[in-house]
C-alpha cells in the first residue's frame, strides 16, 4: 500500500498522477470476484407431451401443467433431502444439513423458435440456512454431480403423474447413437414432434442437429479421430448456443391458435379432437406398488443398471447408479412417487453392494454431531465414494499382464530386415530441380 499522497509534500502533480495511474491499472488487472447468486434448474418435459399440451383443450392443458409441476416438486424434494447441504470447517471439510431450499419458479410456454415447449426455470438461491441457524452458501459441487440423476428422476416422476392425471401411455424411442433412449407418449406421431422441433432440426436457419453434425465433422478434420461421448455432449451444447435465435414475445392465445392450425394441417384432422381421442384410449397398464416387484425382478433390474453404468465408465458414484436406475424404471408406472422412490432405493442399495468400493473408508474418529442418521459421516459423503466392478478390475489386470509379457509371438530378425530393405528400395529418390 503506497504512502498517502497528502503527507508527501515532495510528490509533485506528475508523480502523483503516475501513482494514481499505477494503482488504477493494478486494480483493473485484478480478477473480480463474481458471487454466484443462484442456480437455474430447467425442467422441460418430453417433446411429445409439449406437443399434446400445445394443441389440447384448456382442461387437458391444465392437467398436463399440473403433472409437470407435481414432477418438479417431487424432484425438488429429492434435491432437498439428498443433495442440498452447506459446508463448514476449514476448506469446507464437512457437510452440514440445511433447513430448506429457497427457490422461485418461472413457467415458459414456447421455444425460441415459437414451438410449444412447456418448461419451468427453477432458480435456486445460493444462500441456505444450516441446521445450526447460520446462513452459508449451497454446496454446489454436490448439486452439479447430481444434475443428471435429478433430470432422470424428473422424467420418471412425470410419466407417473401424466399417466394418472391425463391417462397417456409412454413408449421407448431410439434417439440415435451416443444418446440415451428417450420416452415419448404413445400415439403422438413422429411427424408432429418434428413439426414442433424447429429449434432442433432448423427452420429458416441451421438447427441444433445440423450444427452439431457440422461441429463433429470439424472436430474429426482437426484431430483425425471421432470425438468421445463427453466431447459430443459439449459440441451439442455449443451448437445449442450458436443457433440460439432472439426471443419473440407473443400472447399465449396467439401461440395456441398457431400450434393448433399447424397440427391440424399435418394430422389431417382437428388437432384438439385428435388430442381428446388420444386421451380416451386410457392406460394400457395398471400402476404398480413397490411390493409388486419380486426380489428376482429387482435383481434383474440391478444387473442391467450395473452393466449399463460399467459400459459408460470404469468407476462410478451413487449418482451414476441413481440416474441409470431411474432410466431402467421408466417402462414401469407407479401409483405414487413414494412407491417409485422405494424401488429406486432398493436398486441403488443392491447395486452398491454388488460393486467394488475403491474409495477407502473414513478411518478417523468422528464426533457424534457429525454422524448422520444412516450411519454415514459428514466428512465423506456417500456421493464421494467411487465404485467399480470385479469384471473391470479383472480386465485391467489382464491388460497389465499382457503389457508386461515378453513371450508373445515375434517375427525373425532377418525377415524384418528384408521387409525394411524392400521398403527403402521402393522409395523413389527426391529430385530437386534447380532453376
Amino acid at each position: 500500500m503506497p504512502a498517502s499522497t497528502s503527507s508527501t509534500p515532495a510528490l509533485d502533480a506528475t508523480r502523483r498522477q503516475n501513482a494514481i495511474d499505477e494503482i488504477r491499472a493494478e486494480e483493473i488487472a485484478r480478477k473480480p470476484k463474481t458471487a454466484v447468486a443462484g442456480f437455474d434448474l430447467t425442467f422441460s418435459p418430453m417433446k411429445s407431451l409439449s406437443a399434446l399440451w400445445g394443441v389440447a383443450d384448456a382442461a387437458t392443458q391444465e392437467l398436463i401443467v399440473q403433472a409437470h409441476h407435481a414432477a418438479m416438486r417431487d424432484t425438488l424434494a429429492l434435491l432437498e433431502q439428498r443433495v442440498s447441504a452447506t459446508r463448514v470447517g476449514k476448506g469446507g471439510i464437512a457437510r452440514m444439513p440445511i433447513t430448506v431450499v429457497i427457490a422461485t419458479a418461472f413457467d415458459h410456454y414456447d421455444s425460441r423458435a415459437g414451438d410449444p415447449q412447456l418448461h419451468t426455470h427453477l432458480v435456486v438461491s445460493n444462500k441456505v440456512q444450516g441446521v445450526d441457524g447460520r446462513w452459508r452458501t449451497l454446496d454446489s459441487r454436490t448439486l452439479h454431480r447430481a444434475t443428471v440423476a435429478l433430470s432422470a428422476s424428473y422424467n420418471a416422476f412425470l410419466t407417473d403423474h401424466t399417466a394418472a392425471l391425463v391417462g397417456v401411455n409412454w413408449v421407448e424411442v431410439d434417439r440415435g447413437k451416443d444418446r440415451n433412449v428417450g420416452w415419448e407418449i404413445d400415439g403422438v406421431p413422429a411427424g408432429l414432434i418434428a413439426e414442433f422441433s424447429r429449434r432442433t432440426i432448423g427452420g429458416s436457419g441451421e438447427g441444433i442437429a445440423a450444427a452439431t453434425k457440422r461441429l463433429i465433422e470439424e472436430y474429426v478434420a482437426k484431430h483425425g479421430h471421432a470425438p468421445s461421448k463427453t466431447t459430443i455432449t459439449r459440441l451439442r451444447q455449443q451448437a445449442t448456443l450458436e443457433t440460439r435465435p432472439e426471443k419473440e414475445l407473443r400472447s399465449f392465445a396467439e401461440l395456441t391458435a398457431d400450434w393448433r392450425n399447424r397440427a391440424t394441417t399435418l394430422l389431417g384432422e382437428n388437432a384438439t379432437t385428435w388430442a381428446r381421442e388420444l386421451r380416451a384410449r386410457g392406460l394400457a397398464e395398471i400402476p404398480l406398488q413397490a411390493s409388486d416387484l419380486t426380489p428376482k425382478q429387482l435383481g434383474e433390474i440391478t444387473d442391467v443398471v450395473i452393466r449399463e453404468v460399467a459400459d459408460r465408465r470404469a468407476a462410478w458414484t451413487r449418482w451414476h447408479v441413481h440416474a441409470e436406475a431411474m432410466r431402467q424404471l421408466m417402462p414401469l408406472r407407479f401409483t405414487t412417487t413414494a412407491e417409485r422412490t422405494r424401488v429406486l432405493n432398493q436398486i441403488v442399495e443392491h447395486a452398491e453392494a454388488a460393486s467394488v468400493r475403491l474409495t477407502p473408508a473414513y478411518d478417523r474418529a468422528v464426533p457424534e454431531e457429525y454422524v448422520q442418521a444412516d450411519g454415514a459421516n459428514r466428512f465423506q459423503g456417500v456421493d464421494q465414494v467411487m465404485m467399480t466392478s470385479q469384471d473391470i478390475l479383472d480386465a485391467e489386470a489382464r491388460l497389465l499382464t499382457h503389457g508386461r509379457a515378453k513371450d508373445g509371438p515375434r517375427l525373425p530378425d532377418r525377415l524384418v530386415k528384408r521387409h525394411v530393405a524392400r521398403k527403402v528400395q521402393s522409395v523413389a529418390p527426391l529430385r530437386i530441380r534447380r532453376g
